[in-house]
């Protein structure tokens, strides 16, 4: 696969309080045009800080960040404004003496041992929401020891000053790729219901990115992916007592990126995993059934939701979600041997529904995750 220089889109000075914003020209280049096109109109890019510490170790801080110009379609607009609500500090971790030089990649037997490659074996969703670890390995169990101690010493408890040269990402080179079935949507249907999810046309998901930093992969922000899908994908009335996710096949690349540092006189390699467009694998499903996610629902989760969460839903009639985000799925894949997190968009074109049946001996209740289910629920739960 063919190595590329990168384009640059800007340069900012972070303020005394630490942030910093950067503006994209008015004319964005040709291939940047391009790659924002076949992404629904939003543009990928990634934002780095170099420094160092008293001691001399350069710190690098990496964030990935998105931007939809004015003429971009409006769903890639809010694709961006909801990918910013998870947006967090970046942190500046040490570069090490092993990023000097290229580093084997494990392969498929290799990272089948990874944690995230473990937890994907469940069939049920035990991540759920919560925060993936800080860092991961993708050929065995979750590391031990602090990265921040550098040769004996602990990085993090030291001033970080402004790197004389800096730090250009001069190349980029794909290599490898892997179509990975990413949780896109989930549905929920207890007693006397079915449930329905929806993902159609395009994608309309946010999905974190890993970095390797040393031996270890950390999650270093997020890119949209708006691409056209020309399919309809999901499943329809399933259920009672129903509850599972819903994936879509997504191709990710593994992507060797070449650091010239210090006034171009140290070289460094970095790896990062993204993902990018829908695609199906010769001879593979258009998409999958997910984890089972049934422990959400019933009548232990429903009396701990607050009563401003709660509705009912009328018998023989149903109650979709098609607006605003849904939930965060800290486990939504296992690419390259780690563990990635997702959330989409709902519109028109992807959805979660509920049709109550016409039993009339209970109520069909629901409840909103986050919120209540007029508002910003993320999903919302069947009882």
């Amino acid at each position: 696969m063919e190595e590329k220089e990168l384009t640059t889109l800007g340069t900012a000075v972070t303020a005394a309080d630490g942030t910093w914003k950067i503006s994209l020209p008015a004319t964005l280049p040709n291939d940047v045009q391009e790659a924002a096109a076949a992404n629904g109109g939003a543009v990928n890019a990634v934002a780095h800080v170099d420094g160092r510490t008293d001691s001399g170790q350069l710190m690098r801080g990496t964030d990935f960040v998105m931007a939809a110009p004015a003429s971009a379609p409006a769903t890639a607009r809010t694709l961006v404004a909801s990918a910013a609500q998870d947006d967090t500090p970046s942190k500046l971790r040490p570069v090490t003496d092993a990023m000097g030089q290229e580093s084997e990649q494990p392969n498929e037997v290799q990272t089948a041992y990874s944690w995230a490659s473990e937890d994907e074996l469940s069939s049920r969703d035990t991540l759920g929401e919560q925060a993936l670890p800080e860092y991961q390995s993708d050929t065995s169990s979750l590391p031990q020891g602090d990265p921040y101690i550098v040769k004996g010493v602990d990085t993090k408890a030291m001033d970080i000053r402004p790197m004389d040269g800096g730090c250009d990402k001069t190349k980029s080179k794909v290599i490898d790729t892997q179509i990975r079935y990413t949780a896109v949507v989930e549905g929920h249907a207890a007693w006397d219901s079915k449930a329905t999810v929806e993902y159609d046309s395009k994608l309309a998901t946010n999905v974190e990115v890993a970095v390797k930093t040393g031996s270890n992969w950390t999650i270093e922000g997020s890119v949209t992916l708006g691409s056209s899908i020309s399919a309809s994908t999901g499943y329809t009335n399933k259920g009672p007592h129903f509850a599972k996710q819903w994936k879509v096949p997504i191709e990710y690349k593994k992507i060797r990126e070449t650091w010239k540092c210090n006034y171009g006189k140290d070289t460094y390699y970095r790896y990062r995993i993204q993902g990018g467009k829908y695609k199906v694998p010769d001879g593979g499903a258009v998409g999958k059934y997910g984890k089972d996610v049934r422990n959400k629902d019933g009548s232990g989760g429903y009396y701990k939701s607050p009563q401003s969460h709660r509705a009912w839903v009328a018998r023989g009639s149903n109650f979709q979600l098609g607006k605003n985000r849904s939930v965060k799925w800290a486990g939504a894949v296992s690419a390259f041997g780690v563990k990635l997190g997702s959330s989409t968009q709902y519109d028109s074109d992807h959805k979660q529904r509920i049709t109550a049946g016409n039993k009339s001996n209970a109520r069909h209740d629901i409840w909103g995750k986050n919120d209540k289910v007029s508002g910003k629920p993320g999903v919302f739960y069947s009882f």
